[in-house]
């Protein structure tokens, strides 16, 4: 049987943590979003917020994995560049936006969309607990009902039909006369 060389996500992720070479785009990412939130596409300098990035970076990873000895790496300043493999070849793909309106407004941007997905959890939370809350007492009056039901069944009278004389709902025999309780009789 031949051994392979290939290593799972968390190998790479934990190799990543020590040597800051990361394998997937996700996990440079993840590391240049402490310090950046919007970078630059280097040679079209069109922006990515961290949003546009992380659905970028999923697509990328998904469809176009790296090969064997390439890696990502990132700056202290958040850019995050691809290396064939080896670190002085780096070549910088988003670099982090310079100061200004644009950056303020794709912040702001960001901050809203951000705010805008915190209030649908919420909503949805809200929604769950609700959800929950009314199977409870569904479940509850349910209960209730079949309790009722029981205790009606176990409560209400039975007569034998030799002698009219009052029996319990499991008697098998009438206590005064002795006769057979048939099970099929009605309750009346």
């Amino acid at each position: 049987m031949e051994a392979t060389n290939s290593k799972t996500p968390r190998q790479y992720t934990e190799e990543a943590v020590w040597t800051g070479h990361y394998h997937y785009l996700l996990q440079a990412l993840a590391v240049a979003m402490d310090t950046c939130l919007v970078w630059r596409l280097a040679g079209t300098g069109k922006p990515f917020t961290a949003d546009d990035l992380l659905s970028f970076a999923k697509q990328q990873d998904e469809q176009q994995p790296l090969e064997k000895n390439a890696f990502y790496m990132v700056s202290r300043e958040g850019a995050i560049g691809l290396a064939p493999g080896l670190e002085y070849l780096v070549k910088w793909i988003f670099i982090p936006m310079e100061k200004g309106k644009e950056r303020d407004r794709l912040l702001l941007q960001l901050q809203q969309l951000m705010e805008q997905q915190r209030q649908e959890e919420e909503t949805l939370k809200q929604q769950e607990a609700q959800r929950q809350k009314e199977e409870a007492q569904r479940q509850k009056e349910e209960a209730q009902k079949q309790a009722e039901e029981a205790s009606k069944q176990e409560t209400s009278p039975r007569f034998c039909t030799n002698c009219g004389a009052p029996v319990f709902a499991d008697a098998k025999f009438c206590g005064m006369c002795g006769a057979k309780i048939r099970r099929d009789e009605p309750n009346d």
